[in-house]
């Protein structure tokens, strides 16, 4: 018999085995994971075996749903929304708690289930997943009760469709469904052919606990499926939760389409380990990590050089005592650091970064090194917490949970209006000229850097009833592009130091009125101006808060600016819809390249004397002239550009969305629709992305 000093002494885990009777047995009175339409279980479409990773046996198979079960599935879903949306906050409240409820009564079978589909760990899902997919449910509620008593004038969307990763597919569809039906939109869920079991017991269940039919609808199926799905015309907002390479392709396919789209992106972890930090603690968090979630992508570990070969001695050692457990990455994978301003670099090499935990026992380091690290989720001497009120997944993307993760299933009052004509080419070769002659005035040029240039080529417009402008060319948008880089000062500024400075610019343009309302009118001036005193309010009042979450923890969510933003401004009214995107963007800390209105780009070109006047730093702001497509492809593409905001045609937005989805860069359009307008206080929240700390506190 083993003496308990020597198993104090070694300290090992012995081998539990969790029994998965209650699963297998549902399973196998399923054999078949079926959809649900219009609150009926229903089977439809060729068959695919569903595997136990794990063992590779096969424990059901899974109907791949095609063009009927679909038709079937969203005019059930379309009869359903506009009761569900008029049942109001508490009503609906009043179902996510049933279904809460109704989940925590039945956790065991449902760990057990995804705990076969998913050839993982039965604890890590009992401890982890079921826990924080009831809180979602019940969070949502909470939400759905809120948003009622603030009489917001903000609708649902529709019809969302529910695109859901492989991995934690209960947790992923709960993350999904839960703020898309407590906003009053139905859903229509569609989860990965390989794992669709658990999403056929939660349709079930939310049958079972009431949930009116046609609210929550399940088609199962495969890549086919949710093409068809995200792209039918019924289908108004998609919700997509899954692998960069998915999300590129779904934001190609849906270009141009308008329909809302939320993207959460399952990106890799960034683990970095200082040397004054403790190894132990990270060791054993960092293996509890791996356990937690098999079939992830593991975690980048970078350690400081003069622990590294300790810490990676201290893990092994952890990782031996379980040898039962699968890994998702080896101790070999450690690449060493001398510097924490080069870890910030390694760190920076990921290309959608969703996470990083900072190990250091200085909290002025780790709170810095916090704030600076690509990473959308950070958290310090900790890895791995969630709660459904904090903002997470992806960087640059509309956040799910947080204080902005329910308004993304949400839409602005419709503004009416007609859509804008493509414009009639006043840029076309034969208006296009040289360098003026002597007789001829100068061109209005382009302000670049802080100042003012003819532009790469030298070549001008002459606008009809305006002056000759610059004409802008690809090294004009690479020039430009590069001076709002080398800006750093202003997002440096406090949001206080920014807002004077777009006083300064509001002063300025109020000395010039006369000028600029025989430009444009009178009405325009002042709404002009307006706009800038009213961003300048404002934007102190965009702020993070701090909130204690989950026991032991304090998370901070503040809102950075997201780096450098390529504006194309409508052809109506050009100077007050100029300032009315430009200042925004400007106020929550980024840098500007505008293309002004391709009807009257003069307006524009003029402004920039203006804001040249200002307190405005050089290259925070950069003006180019010149034809909006052509220039609009040039940005899209450009690898400086964070986000781009297109407000021109049909065709241009669409050209926009497509071009800046192969690196997932916010986009944001109005589908050329003339009348569209958002206020000021939503432009800053677009102008900004979220980041979140967690941050233990006590002994």
């Amino acid at each position: 018999m083993t003496e308990i000093a020597e198993i104090m002494a070694e300290m090992s885990y012995s081998t539990v085995h969790d029994s998965l009777d209650e699963g297998r047995a549902w399973i196998e009175s399923r054999a078949i994971a079926r959809h649900f339409i219009n609150g009926r279980p229903c089977e439809g479409g060729d068959l695919r075996p569903v595997l136990n990773p794990a063992t590779g046996t096969q424990l059901a198979r899974v109907p791949l749903a095609r063009e009927a079960e679909l038709s079937a599935a969203l005019a059930s879903a379309r009869q359903a929304q506009s009761g569900w949306a008029a049942l109001g906050g508490e009503g609906r409240a009043r179902h996510l708690f049933a279904l809460a409820r109704a989940l925590q009564k039945q956790e065991r079978l449902f760990a057990e289930t995804e705990a076969l589909n998913l050839g993982g760990s039965l604890r890590a899902l009992r401890e982890r997943d079921l826990p924080l997919a009831i809180q979602s449910l019940r969070h949502h509620a909470g939400s759905a009760l809120q948003r009622e008593e603030a009489s917001s004038a903000a609708s649902p969307h529709g019809i969302c469709a529910g695109l859901c990763t492989r991995q934690a597919p209960l947790l992923t569809a709960v993350t999904l469904l839960a703020p898309a039906l407590a906003a009053g939109n139905v859903v229509v869920l569609k989860p990965s052919h390989l794992t669709p079991l658990s999403a056929d017991l939660l349709a079930g269940l939310a049958q079972d606990s009431g949930l009116p039919p046609g609210v929550l609808t399940l088609l199962q199926g495969d890549e086919e499926t949710g093409a068809l799905l995200s792209g039918h015309p019924e289908v108004d907002m998609v919700a997509f939760c899954g692998s960069a390479a998915s999300a590129v392709e779904l934001r190609e396919a849906l270009a141009g389409r308008g329909k809302a789209l939320a993207l959460s992106i399952t990106g890799s972890t960034t683990f970095i380990l200082l040397e004054d930090a403790d190894p132990d603690a990270a060791a054993e968090a960092l293996a509890e990590s791996l356990r937690m979630r098999p079939g992830d992508s593991g975690p980048r570990l970078l350690v400081q050089e003069g622990i590294a070969a300790d810490f990676t001695a201290r893990l092994k050692a952890r990782l031996a005592r379980r040898p039962d457990e699968a890994l998702l990455c080896t101790p070999e994978a450690i690449v060493a650091f001398r510097t924490a301003e080069e870890a910030l670099q390694l760190a920076a090499h990921a290309r959608f970064p969703q996470s990083a935990s900072i190990w250091s026992e200085t909290i002025t380091v780790a709170s810095d090194l916090a704030l600076r690290v690509k990473a959308a989720e950070v958290w310090i001497n900790c890895i791995g917490e969630r709660h459904p009120g904090t903002a997470s997944f992806g960087i640059g993307f509309d956040p799910l949970g947080g204080s902005r993760g329910a308004e993304v299933f949400l839409r602005a009052p419709a503004a009416g209006g007609i859509q804008r004509p493509d414009p009639a080419a006043p840029w076309s070769e034969d208006t296009v000229t040289g360098r003026p002659g002597a007789r001829e005035e100068a061109p209005l040029k382009h302000w670049i850097g802080g100042k003012f240039t003819a532009g790469d080529a030298g070549l001008s417009l002459a606008v009809p009833g305006g002056p000759r402008v610059a004409s802008g060319n690809r090294k004009d948008i690479r020039n430009a592009v590069e001076a709002a880089v080398n800006a750093t000062a202003w997002p440096a500024l406090s949001s206080d130091q920014r807002a004077q400075a777009l006083w300064s610019v509001a002063e300025h343009l109020r000395q010039r009125q006369a000028e600029f309302a025989a430009l444009t009118s009178d009405q325009e001036v002042e709404e002009a101006i307006r706009s800038l005193f009213a961003t300048a309010a404002l934007a102190g009042h965009i702020q993070g808060r701090v909130q204690e979450t989950n026991p032991g923890y304090l998370t901070l969510e503040r809102f950075d600016p997201l780096g450098v933003i390529a504006i194309l401004c409508p052809p109506e009214a050009p100077l007050a819809r100029l300032i009315a995107l430009t200042a925004p963007a400007l106020a929550m800390g980024n840098r500007v390249v505008c293309v002004p209105s391709e009807a009257a780009p003069h307006v524009g070109a003029k402004l920039a004397q203006v804001f040249a006047l200002s307190d405005l730093p050089a290259g925070a702001l950069n003006i180019v002239t010149g034809p909006q497509l052509p220039l609009a492809e040039v940005l899209a593409l450009h690898e400086e550009v964070s986000a781009i905001w297109s407000f021109g045609t049909a065709q241009g937005s669409a050209r926009a969305e497509a071009l800046s989805a192969a690196r997932l860069k916010p986009c944001l359009t109005e589908g050329g629709n003339s009348l569209w307008q958002s206020g000021t206080t939503e432009m800053l929240k677009r102008a900004a992305r979220s980041r979140t700390i967690w941050l233990p506190y006590g002994a």
